[in-house]
């Protein structure tokens, strides 16, 4: 286990991680960004910790910082227009839950 940090020690609520990048071994972390009330979703940021960072990271040291690289708005992705369902799938489609990489490391998945 290697504890992190995000920049200017903001909490983060991630459940999305890509354990490595295929080509670069960085990790890379997206946040879950939203208010439960009143219900809606919020840009998602992107965070990487490069594998140099973590590979020599020693048991005791201090946390390693995550590095903010971008932001990721499944709100512009999926404009308002589910105005037939209800009001929780109106905007829960808008939170990133998962990544992945492809083997090559050129693309990635995001589920919501």
């Amino acid at each position: 286990m290697i504890p992190i940090r995000f920049p200017d020690n903001v909490q983060v609520n991630a459940e999305s991680m890509a354990a490595l990048h295929p080509v670069s071994g960085a990790l890379f972390i997206i946040s879950k960004n939203y208010n439960f009330k009143p219900k809606f979703a919020r840009v998602s940021h992107i965070f990487k910790l490069p594998r140099a960072s973590w590979s020599q990271y020693e048991v005791g040291s201090l946390p390693l910082e995550m590095e903010l690289v971008g932001e990721f708005d499944l709100i512009k992705i999926f404009p308002d227009d589910y105005a037939f369902v209800d009001s929780l799938l109106k905007w829960i489609h808008r939170v990133v839950t998962e990544i992945d990489f492809s083997e090559d490391g050129k693309k990635f998945l995001v589920l919501t």
